[in-house]
């Protein structure tokens, strides 16, 4: 999956396919609202049953995101909406979590691997700071329920 860089995604895949000898396939999509989220996550799926028969031996959650606005809402009295935030917690644990219980009735005898790609700054790592306050609740978020899934 991957935002909208169409010409580093292909360029991902064809160098993806070229070194192993595998199938690889993109997915264009926005995962930080609700709606656009679902449709990306089912169009990785469509994938996944039509082309790979419906099998995941894998999961990668590598997500990374900047939000144009965030720079403008901390937790020290600038928050006034929710959109970043919410950005935030739709593309890491929202996702995380829909990616994930898609991938695991797909993986054969319930035996599959689950990987989540967080950052230091969302865990106990390092104290809490103004600037990473919204991105690094989700991941800390992703941290936590992949303690749970395994």
């Amino acid at each position: 999956g991957y935002g909208s860089d169409v010409e580093r995604a292909n360029a991902a895949c064809d160098e993806l396919q070229a070194q192993s000898g595998s199938r690889v396939f993109s997915v264009g999509g926005d995962l930080t609202s609700d709606e656009s989220r679902d449709n990306t996550i089912a169009r990785f799926f469509e994938i996944v049953d039509g082309e790979l028969d419906g099998r995941v031996g894998a999961f990668v959650h590598a997500a990374g995101f900047f939000h144009e606005r965030l720079l403008e809402h901390h937790l020290d009295g600038a928050i006034n909406n929710f959109t970043v935030y919410d950005a935030y917690h739709s593309i890491y644990p929202k996702a995380f979590i829909a990616i994930t219980e898609e991938c695991l009735p797909r993986m054969p005898d319930g035996k599959g691997k689950i990987v989540a790609i967080t950052n230091p700054g969302c865990n106990s790592l390092q104290a809490p700071r103004v600037g990473y306050d919204m991105p690094g609740q989700g991941k800390a978020s992703m941290e936590w329920l992949v303690r749970l899934y395994a």
